[in-house]
């Protein structure tokens, strides 16, 4: 079983897919996926302003429900969590990053719960932040020292792939 961990931005993308139900469906059914959520993600789901509307929905609603239909369980923070995220963010500026660590703080906290429950997938469309080239180096650098296994990354596009939907 694939143990997988959504970024907040991926329930945007399922929610504005044309086939929605369809993935949805699929993620649900397929015996083969388990979807685990994280506190900070259905935070930034609820930071979400109560006026903004995707089509005839409220869209902060939409992500909630979407968000709480896909998830088996969902992980809470905890020092272990903070402490890994905060030494990613370390590793992030030792190798030229440059964004502060409020910035990257939910990013960091994303991977740093995958690998500490031992997630084998994030799936994710940032590619800037959570998966840019300095922040996959900083999560695989921290990761080795600490021989922990670092999660695999995904975008929308592979997680289409993965539950047989094609482009």
């Amino acid at each position: 079983m694939l143990r997988i961990i959504f970024d907040t931005n991926i329930y945007s993308f399922i929610a504005e897919d044309k086939n929605v139900k369809e993935i949805t469906a699929r993620i649900k059914n397929n015996k083969e996926l388990r979807v685990y959520g994280y506190r900070l993600i259905k935070e930034e789901i609820k930071n979400i302003p109560k006026t903004r509307e995707y089509e005839t929905h409220k869209y902060r609603t939409l992500l909630i429900n979407l968000y709480s239909d896909l998830i088996k369980e969902q992980y809470s923070e905890s020092p272990n969590i903070t402490k890994l995220a905060e030494l990613y963010y370390k590793e992030f500026q030792k190798l030229g990053g440059k964004r502060s660590f409020q910035d990257l703080k939910v990013d960091f906290g994303i991977v740093a719960c995958a690998t500490i429950h031992h997630l084998d997938l994030i799936v994710s469309g940032d590619e800037k932040t959570l998966k840019g080239n300095i922040a996959l180096e900083a999560y695989k650098n921290v990761n080795i020292r600490n021989k922990l296994r670092t999660p695999n990354f995904y975008n929308f596009e592979d997680l289409k792939k993965a539950i047989g939907l094609s482009l």
